[in-house]
């Protein structure tokens, strides 16, 4: 089985933005509002599971009121070859200003705490024993490694972890106002992307997010809430949860804890596990397009052009 060291299989990406937006594997889109300070699912595949974060936000985009949700935390964590246990929490709502490089470059160091723990046993170790020499806060430009998976703080404040299948970049973002008052300044967008065909993997993605993953070319498009670019549009109280896009309920992926891996559909564990039942999903199934099933697919978001399909929160 053969590894890439840049997360470019074709047409395999995927990601959240905003507030929050859904774009799946292989095309389809969807919107998620969560709960407030509760986590959910969004990956769970073999030794790997991230959970994310919401927080209720209002705030206008330009058109209308929207009483929503942002994504403000995302936690991976990932055993090893070795078993070690890697967990890795990024917070943006308790980013440091940003910093004003020599050539302007606006710096925006990330509250990133990651530990490598060895486990002994199949237990997931909880975090917060770990020694000072087993954790690290991490930094721009930093780079904290546990056997062979990898957490690097890019200049602007990116984190990207890779593990032995799967790239994650979780990015920093501003909430911008537009007049109204939150408490809280930084959301984030995560992106994920496998680092292996996705008919290699013996056990298949879940979560969220990484169902989507599930080996053909067809897109899934949800539930997406009714924005409008009227002016001024009516208030609007986001509700969809990616109806039609997923299998089974939202309260199904809902996590206990920022580092929790059991639930329903958790491929952590598992040894095999086959892809979702595409078949009993009732949301609009569209093809994917000829740049989505092939690497070097560009995705254009303030000015950056991405070379695979992103998930924005």
């Amino acid at each position: 089985m053969s590894y890439s060291t840049c997360g470019d299989c074709a047409g395999c990406g995927a990601s959240s933005a905003g507030d929050p937006h859904l774009t799946f594997a292989h095309g389809g889109h969807a919107d998620y509002r969560g709960e407030h300070e509760q986590f959910f699912n969004f990956l769970s595949a073999a030794n790997t599971s991230v959970n994310v974060r919401f927080k209720n936000a209002s705030f206008s985009n330009g058109f209308q009121d929207i009483d929503g949700t942002y994504i403000t935390e995302a936690h991976a964590v990932y055993r090893t070859i070795n078993g070690s246990f890697f967990n890795v929490s990024f917070h943006s709502d308790k980013l440091r200003p940003k910093i004003s490089g020599a050539k302007g470059v606006a710096e925006r160091p990330g509250f990133i705490i990651s530990t490598c723990v060895p486990a002994g046993g199949s237990a997931l170790p909880d975090p917060a024993d770990a020694s000072e020499d087993q954790r690290a806060l991490l930094d721009i430009g930093d780079v904290e490694r546990c056997d062979e998976a990898v957490a690097q703080v890019e200049k602007d404040g990116t984190l990207t972890l890779t593990f032995l299948e799967w790239i994650l970049r979780i990015k920093p973002k501003d909430v911008y106002h537009s007049g109204k008052v939150t408490t809280w300044s930084h959301k984030i967008d995560l992106q994920m992307s496998p680092r292996v065909p996705e008919a290699d993997m013996k056990v298949k993605p879940h979560g969220i997010i990484g169902q989507s993953f599930d080996g053909d070319d067809v897109g899934i498009n949800g539930k997406q809430d009714p924005y409008t670019e009227a002016t001024p549009g009516p208030l609007l109280v986001t509700s969809a949860m990616a109806e039609g896009a997923i299998e089974g309920e939202a309260a199904e992926y809902k996590m206990p804890s920022k580092f929790a891996t059991a639930f329903k559909y958790s491929r952590f564990d598992r040894l095999s596990a086959p892809y979702r039942d595409v078949a009993a999903l009732k949301g609009t199934k569209v093809k994917a397009s000829a740049a989505q099933r092939s690497a070097g697919a560009a995705n254009t978001l303030e000015g950056e052009v991405h070379q695979r399909p992103r998930v924005e929160l």
